[in-house]
């Protein structure tokens, strides 16, 4: 069988998954994890109260430290990583927590990828993964992604068994080109399910490949 017929087959089987999984509403988010890692997912329940009001005060601190931004400032997920991060290791709001970025299964610290911060509880040693993003809250009711995972066995920042969540801060318009965080939905991601769809990509150094460019202006 030639290349080709293999990227086919491929390339077909990929579709007849992505379909499958949306004619089923999506896979349970803890079977994806445990197939792609061999880690549990733990929901989150009433042992884990104390852990979540505590999430809950840093991220209220966060929004108390909002003002509207200046026009064509860009309220960055990064810049809120670092927030949530510095206010639990300064203890800004006091939390049982310690933050850390993940390591991926090399043992290296990774920026990118899911998830963005590692959290451990002092007191019980239970691991919860925090997943970070922002949405207009105009788009709460749309289909637009927020959550991305891709796995990966050379890269992949989920190196044991956790609580997995996720908190979503709301943006909306103050003034013309000026934003502000108003809110957020904080999540546990163990009860939501997860829709499949494969693509191909290329990156900046793929795309400015001399033998690749018509024309430049610089």
């Amino acid at each position: 069988m030639d290349n080709s017929m293999d990227i086919h087959g491929l390339i077909a089987q990929s579709v007849a998954l992505s379909r499958t999984i949306t004619e089923k509403g999506g896979i349970p988010f803890p079977q994806v994890i445990e197939a792609a890692t061999g880690f549990a997912v733990h929901p989150i329940d009433d042992s884990d109260a104390e852990v979540v009001t505590r999430l809950d005060a840093v991220f209220r601190f966060i929004l108390e430290g909002y003002e509207t931004t200046e026009a064509g400032f860009e309220i960055s997920v990064r810049m809120i990583e670092d927030q949530i991060s510095e206010a639990i290791d300064c203890r800004a709001v006091t939390t049982p927590l310690a933050c850390d970025k993940p390591r991926n299964v090399s043992g290296k610290y990774q920026a990118s990828g899911y998830p963005d911060l590692a959290l451990t509880c002092t007191t019980t040693g239970r691991v919860y993964y925090l997943s970070i993003s922002t949405c207009a809250r105009r788009a709460l009711d749309s289909s637009l992604r927020t959550l991305y995972y891709s796995p990966s066995a050379l890269t992949g920042k989920v190196t044991s068994p956790a609580r997995h969540c996720m908190v979503v801060f709301l943006r909306e318009t103050a003034e013309p080109g000026a934003e502000i965080l108003t809110g957020f939905r904080f999540v546990d991601l163990a009860r939501i399910r997860l829709n499949f769809k494969a693509e191909f990509n290329a990156g900046n150094r793929a795309l400015v490949q001399s033998e690749s460019i018509l024309r430049t202006c610089d």
